[in-house]
């Protein structure tokens, strides 16, 4: 092989090279466009693509009830103004862990911005739900959050619900009831959004 045509093989080698990287980053930018740089959760441009199916599904018969479930971190503001957004940031990772885990595969989680997580269940008795949310608001309630020598922190979660009641419904009507209920459960008084003794 001469000179030169080694020299055209080590262009076409190195323009390869560089069309592979740059799908990889643009495969990376998409994947970081859809989900939360932070929980690694689908964010509500992610959420969009999989509401579609699921309410066309519904649409079409298959499923008979949507349920959403809009979940609030509790004083989380405060979490942010004492030990930093830094901090603030690992109380979220570790509340979508959480929220993923507690929930069976079919089930949809997103992060929706700030501390606004979602839970999509299609098909699921009110009673499962409470017992799902019940289960992960005792595992939040017991991790124990390191941000100061020592200085632990525990902090939870307030949920609302909201389930289709026509064939009309959009997942922005549903998700708005829904975080209307949470945001009403905030107001219980005394300020106690659970009941630990129930967990």
């Amino acid at each position: 092989m001469g000179h030169s045509e080694w020299l055209a093989w080590f262009l076409i080698f190195i323009q390869f090279l560089a069309l592979w990287y740059l799908y990889r980053k643009l495969e990376y930018t998409k994947i970081q466009a859809y989900a939360s740089s932070i929980s690694g959760l689908p964010n509500e441009r992610g959420l969009e693509a999989v509401v579609r199916s699921i309410f066309g599904h519904f649409h079409r018969g298959l499923f008979q009830k949507i349920t959403v479930v809009a979940i609030d971190l509790d004083h989380f503001g405060l979490v942010n103004n004492r030990y930093g957004h830094k901090n603030g940031d690992k109380v979220l990772k570790v509340a979508g862990e959480i929220l993923l885990h507690s929930t069976r595969p079919d089930e949809v989680v997103g992060h929706l911005y700030g501390d606004e997580f979602v839970i999509i269940f299609t098909d699921t008795s009110d009673e499962v739900i409470r017992e799902i949310m019940k289960r992960a608001q005792k595992k939040f309630a017991q991790y124990h959050f390191s941000f100061a020598e020592g200085d632990k922190v525990n902090t939870n979660f307030t949920y609302g619900t909201a389930s289709t009641i026509s064939c009309d419904e959009t997942f922005g009507t549903i998700y708005h009831r829904a975080d209307m209920d949470c945001n009403a459960r905030k107001e219980l008084p005394g300020g106690s959004r659970y009941n630990p003794s129930e967990l």
